[in-house]
């Protein structure tokens, strides 16, 4: 069962499916200064699985940190809808100037068309510093975001 953070009061709501009532932490500047806590939270959490979804204010991207102790992996999950091929290529070349391989790959649906968007996993060192800073380089050089840019999270746990 997904339990909701209950310290996120913000108004507004994610059009992407979610948890009913989930609200996502705002920052309308300065989000990505915010990074490195939320990874920090993702990764001492003691839940079996924990997730932080982090998009942008205006939801025109999505991004998705994942942690899963049994087996443990810890996962980013990039969002592209089909269309935007240029995005898709940028993300491809930027994990592959780093040296990181997608674990997954897949087409997922979106209302009638099956092939909406393309859902990519790539796997990270669960260590809090390096993860943020790999986030804020891709916002910053995939998704032309600089550090006044607002975002928005979304934390979540599986417990039980």
């Amino acid at each position: 069962m997904l339990r909701r953070n209950r310290r996120a009061e913000a108004p507004g709501g994610f059009a992407l499916g979610r948890e009913p009532g989930a609200k996502p932490d705002l920052y309308p500047s300065s989000g990505i200064a915010q990074l490195e806590r939320y990874v920090i939270r993702i990764l001492l959490s003691d839940a079996k699985f924990a997730t932080l979804t982090v998009s942008s204010l205006d939801e025109q991207f999505l991004l998705g940190l994942y942690r899963d102790s049994e087996p443990s992996a810890f996962d980013l999950v990039l969002f592209v809808l089909r269309k935007n091929e240029e995005l898709e290529r940028s993300i491809r070349e930027f994990f592959g100037q780093r040296g990181i391989k997608h674990t997954l790959d897949y087409l997922c649906s979106g209302g009638l068309d099956p092939n909406y968007m393309r859902a990519m996993k790539y796997p990270l060192v669960p260590e809090a510093t390096r993860v943020a800073q790999l986030v804020a380089d891709l916002l910053a050089k995939v998704y032309c975001l600089d550090a006044g840019a607002g975002l928005a999270f979304l934390y979540d746990e599986a417990v039980g």
